[in-house]
């Protein structure tokens, strides 16, 4: 369990558990993030541009017409 001092881990630990997560599976995610953090970061990017793209695809074809 995290520190107390710590109250939105503290929470976070809680839906995680509540989830059906047991600690083991809450530590080998953690472990996961923390190996692909640089990964799942340029993925986040890179879906966040498309969507915005996407969105400004259309505005400029209902603009346009």
């Amino acid at each position: 369990m995290p520190s107390s001092s710590d109250p939105f881990a503290t929470i976070q630990h809680a839906k995680f558990l509540s989830l059906g997560l047991s600690e083991g599976m809450l530590k080998k995610l953690k472990e996961l993030y923390r190996e692909y953090k640089d990964y799942v970061r340029v993925d986040l990017i890179m879906y966040g541009v498309l969507i915005l793209l996407i969105i400004v695809y259309f505005i400029v074809s209902i603009t346009l017409d």
